[in-house]
């Protein structure tokens, strides 16, 4: 028996070995890519971290809206093999809520339902784990990303108005307002972000990473809102 040989027949061995002690509870891995509500409350921090990256999530996912308006406009087309590229957005007498053309009205009010929801879980979370500061911080963030919410579905509704408040019962309907009061709301919005954000220190970068992206986000957009806002303003 060759030295080769017998080292091959030792690792052989020593894997069937261990195999052997293995059980199912040793090699369970938890499904860490569909946590449990229980598990995500657990940890605050992880908590509100989860919440600010599903609002990045869910403000990608509107980035189509572009050529949603196009195809309302006629001035862009999708050759697709759905018949429904066409016919939710030009041929039926009303947008189907469930169909391919609802998605510039309701993935943006889903963004600004998790927004609202992320307010709701920076303020409930237990005394001690968040500074001032970082409360305001988070908050500064979530506020940039509804006033930019809020700006595309107000860039497709123009004279329509909108609704720019979101009601803590899902199934109230809370009243639409006027472009211009619109544009007031949102600018009041980038106003206290920018207040809130300028407060953040840096182990709010660490504690929810978000969030320091979002402060360059408010300063610039923030510093040109002036010119294109109207005058009056609705109080947020």
């Amino acid at each position: 028996m060759t030295k080769s040989f017998r080292t091959g027949v030792t690792l052989a061995a020593a894997c069937l070995v261990t195999i052997a002690a293995c059980t199912n509870q040793d090699i369970t891995v938890p499904n860490y890519a569909n946590p449990t509500p229980e598990a995500v409350t657990a940890d605050p921090i992880g908590n509100i971290q989860t919440r600010a990256s599903g609002v990045f999530n869910l403000a990608r996912r509107n980035l189509g809206w572009n050529q949603d308006a196009g195809l309302f406009g006629r001035e862009a087309f999708n050759y697709g093999t759905d018949s429904r590229n066409t016919t939710n957005f030009l041929d039926a007498p009303a947008v189907d809520p469930g169909g391919l053309a609802s998605g510039s009205w309701t993935g943006f009010f889903t963004a600004l339902r998790a927004i609202h929801e992320f307010v709701n879980t920076v303020d409930s979370v237990p005394a001690g784990v968040l500074s001032t500061a970082q409360q305001s911080a988070a908050k500064g963030f979530a506020h940039t990303m509804e006033a930019l919410e809020l700006s595309y579905v107000l860039s497709s509704r123009d004279s329509l108005g909108i609704p720019v408040e979101i009601a803590d019962d899902p199934a109230e309907i809370t009243p639409f307002v006027s472009r211009d009061s619109a544009y007031n709301y949102i600018s009041a919005r980038l106003d206290l972000a920018k207040t809130e954000l300028e407060s953040q220190p840096p182990l709010i970068q660490t504690a929810v990473s978000p969030l320091g992206a979002s402060r360059s986000a408010v300063e610039r957009t923030s510093s040109s809102r002036s010119s294109r806002a109207p005058s009056s303003r609705l109080a947020p």
